[in-house]
């Protein structure tokens, strides 16, 4: 329908008042307009299909927020309350030691990681929940800053196990909160 509203569009003959539009050129001839009209319908679908990219592209140079959709399992942590930390992390050699700590040392660590990393020095930012089986969450929003090095999730499971994953700040994620670790992929 719109395909033959441009076609008609682009074959009606130009009025007086319109003539300021006209192109003394090869655009009064069929070819040269099926021409303009195919070219300009590739740009249309290349601009299309670029948009996921461009859009994270965005976010790391403007920053903006992280969303985060959280689903917890209704025996997360083997029916107990599950305590979840999120971070974003600016700073590289933060980053490298905080990725190889378990949940159990992040827990343990964080009280002085964030005197000895103020929010003053823009290092790191951490959010913090306890959770319980089964509860609902929805969609968390983090604010992101554009020079997010990684993200680093530590989840306090009881069970054995590092019960951390890193993940990419500028792609929104899904948390899956299981019986005995959890899982994050993007979304």
């Amino acid at each position: 329908m719109l395909v033959k509203k441009l076609k008609l569009f682009l074959s009606e003959p130009l009025t007086d008042d319109m003539r300021f539009f006209k192109i003394q050129s090869n655009a009064g001839r069929p070819g040269f307009q099926v021409f303009c009209f195919s070219l300009f319908l590739l740009l249309l679908t290349l601009g299309f299909s670029s948009c996921s990219k461009s859009i994270v592209r965005t976010k790391r140079l403007m920053g903006q927020k992280l969303d985060i959709k959280v689903s917890i399992a209704d025996n997360v942590n083997q029916n107990s309350a599950v305590a979840f930390s999120a971070l974003l992390v600016y700073d590289k050699k933060l980053f490298e030691q905080l990725k190889n700590m378990s949940a159990k040392n992040w827990i343990e660590e964080r009280v002085r990681l964030r005197n000895e990393y103020p929010k003053e020095k823009k290092s790191f930012q951490s959010w913090d929940w306890e959770w319980a089986p089964g509860q609902w969450v929805g969609v968390i929003e983090l604010p992101l800053k554009p020079s997010a090095v990684g993200g680093i999730m530590f989840a306090d499971y009881s069970a054995e196990g590092k019960h951390r994953i890193v993940f990419d700040p500028h792609k929104s994620v899904k948390v899956n909160l299981l019986e005995k670790n959890f899982t994050v992929k993007p979304d």
